[in-house]
């Protein structure tokens, strides 16, 4: 089961899973999760509005959790707020650390991991502009898009349009479509866990910077731009 699967700690061991069909569902539970999840108002940094129904939506993946291992709790910000809730619901999911691809990036060293992806077949589900992708990055893939700020309205049928890309022979899906992926992963994954080939990866903001998209605050530094993020894709 994806609960026995050692969890990653760095960039080339995720590499290591991608190219040995490493067959493991990802979903990261950021401070926006979390607050939408306890019940705030207001929105996350990409400008999701918390809705009650989304948050039922999203409590229902930890609670009734599907075998997939999952990105870190949230900061400090939320953190003990999240601990409580987990404690109290008697939550027992393991957590990795959601931000090694994240630093990798920064860092200049996603490379490996790219490269790994590009071995795979690919269905990328996000925003219009994932869609400029060039094959560079993550090689061929095929492309569902989401809105950028109500993706989770249209769940359902995106999870059909990936299950279409999956019976098509595709076997990695990289999820951009923010909170509405945590929904999607659990939905989609029970169905996969019999194929031993399929992963459902949460990539966040991470490939926004290969189409020019300066979504977080690292990637609008101009050095980062000139220097690093070829260094990823070198």
């Amino acid at each position: 089961m994806t609960q026995a699967l050692r969890l990653p700690s760095s960039v080339e061991e995720y590499a290591f899973l991608i190219r040995g069909q490493g067959h493991y569902a990802q979903a990261n539970y950021g401070d926006g999760e979390w607050a939408c999840m306890l019940g705030h108002s207001g929105e996350n940094c990409n400008r999701e509005v918390y809705n009650p129904y989304l948050a039922s939506l999203l409590r229902e993946t930890l609670l009734r959790p599907a075998g997939q291992w999952c990105g870190s709790n949230p900061g400090k910000r939320l953190k003990a707020d999240a601990d409580a809730w987990t404690q109290r619901c008697r939550i027992d999911v393991p957590w990795a650390d959601k931000e090694i691809l994240v630093r990798a990036n920064v860092e200049g060293r996603l490379g490996p991991w790219l490269e790994a992806v590009r071995t795979r077949r690919v269905v990328l589900v996000g925003p219009a502009h994932l869609a400029k992708l060039d094959a560079a990055v993550i090689g061929a893939f095929n492309f569902i898009g989401v809105a950028p700020r109500t993706a989770w309205e249209g769940w359902k049928r995106t999870c059909e349009d990936v299950k279409a890309g999956l019976r098509r022979g595709a076997d990695l899906v990289l999820f951009a479509a923010g909170m509405a992926t945590n929904i999607m992963v659990h939905e989609l994954w029970p169905q996969c866990v019999d194929s031993g080939a399929i992963t459902l990866h949460d990539v966040g903001a991470l490939l926004d910077p290969y189409v020019g998209v300066w979504s977080r605050n690292p990637y609008r530094v101009a050095e980062w731009q000139r220097d690093i993020l070829p260094r990823n894709l070198a």
